[in-house]
């Protein structure tokens, strides 16, 4: 019970950690600058305000759904490597005080 819910917070936490980050992102490198260029070029009149900005909203919605895609596989792939990452220093530096029954039951 106690491993489930310690999943549970971790995968919520992932879930999280990986959405915001997809959405600083996206918005630090496409919407920040898209809305600085969009107003520089409605003061100057140089450009139709409403076509770029729906224009760049599509461009912020495609930024995000690849960089929620790129997070969610990096994730998957540290988290199905995670044990690797406790084992091997076991392994290679040996049983510390402690991490013997680990090692003994990962042997048998």
């Amino acid at each position: 019970m106690r491993v489930d819910s310690n999943r549970a917070k971790l995968t919520m936490f992932v879930m999280l950690f990986v959405a915001g980050s997809a959405f600083l992102l996206a918005s630090a490198l496409v919407a920040v600058p898209g809305c600085l260029i969009g107003l520089a070029g409605w003061f100057i009149e140089a450009l139709d305000a409403p076509d770029y900005f729906r224009g760049l909203a599509i461009a912020f919605g495609v930024s995000l759904a690849a960089l929620l895609g790129a997070g969610s596989l990096a994730a998957a792939v540290q988290l199905s490597n995670a044990e690797d990452w406790v084992r091997l220093p076991l392994l290679r530096f040996g049983p510390a005080a402690g991490h013997s029954a680990i090692l003994g039951a990962r042997s048998q």
